[in-house]
């Protein structure tokens, strides 16, 4: 609507995506109605909200994944209505739809395991999740409170690397189970149900820390033999030509990253 006609008044979605509260002191704070947990966030959701350039921002999953929404949204808008001042009265109407249609349910829960549960049980009611997101929140509802903080620290530095090299972290999962786990190599698509066999739960429900650090370490191993180098990040021409064969590389490269690590 602004960029469209820069007076234009948008005074009630600019009460909705941020407002006015008051600090410890009873001071006047503008915040934002959403704000992400992640540190290196990049203030990617302020930018949008204040219609910044949306640069300098950390190439995460996360902020490139919110980045990407952002632009698909606005071009979906600008080709459905157009970008003329008559477009403006169609863009309002949608506006007006949006707001009284769609419904915000917040589910606001005792302790961090309950919103756990709560989640896992949306999934099972027809949510579609990716089962990264299930594999995690699995690992949380393991986890106690004091290690919150490191397991999202590690889950997330894993994620990201994987991201960064354009991995797929549940196949890389697959690999790492495969590698560790299951030296007969039988594992079928279904990785996360690998992990509610009763056989298998003794691997990460005791210590869900330290199999996401694992997880962690061996992700940052695995993308070095992805480049051709060391668990040392010295060059390694066998590994490096290894990248020539084919993606079915992936298996023994990950088979030799078991015995290093």
């Amino acid at each position: 609507l602004k960029s469209i006609k820069s007076d234009e008044s948008i005074e009630l979605l600019n009460r909705q995506i941020s407002s006015t509260d008051i600090d410890e002191d009873g001071n006047d704070i503008s915040r934002y109605r959403v704000t992400l947990q992640y540190e290196d966030s990049g203030g990617v959701l302020e930018k949008i909200a204040s219609r910044k350039k949306l640069s300098n921002i950390p190439e995460t999953a996360s902020s490139t994944n919110i980045q990407n929404a952002y632009k698909n949204i606005l071009k979906l808008i600008e080709e459905e209505f157009g970008k003329e001042d008559s477009s403006i009265s169609a863009i309002r109407k949608f506006y007006t739809y949006f707001n009284k249609n769609v419904i915000l349910v917040r589910v606001k829960t005792a302790t961090r395991a309950d919103a756990l549960r709560v989640f896992a049980t949306i999934n099972n009611r027809g949510v579609s999740l990716d089962d990264i997101d299930l594999v995690k929140n699995l690992m949380f509802m393991e986890a106690s409170n004091k290690d919150y903080d490191i397991l999202k620290k590690d889950w997330k530095a894993m994620v990201d690397i994987l991201f960064k090299h354009n991995e797929k972290p549940m196949r890389f999962i697959r690999y790492f189970i495969l590698a560790k786990y299951e030296s007969h190599g039988q594992l079928k698509s279904d990785i996360y149900g690998w992990f509610f066999k009763e056989n298998n739960e003794i691997f990460y429900k005791n210590n869900p820390t330290e199999f996401v650090r694992q997880l962690l370490s061996s992700s940052q191993t695995y993308i070095r033999f992805l480049l051709g180098k060391n668990k040392d990040d010295s060059y390694n021409r066998y590994l490096s030509n290894m990248r020539h064969i084919s993606g079915a590389a992936r298996m023994p490269l990950m088979l030799l990253m078991a015995e290093q690590s």
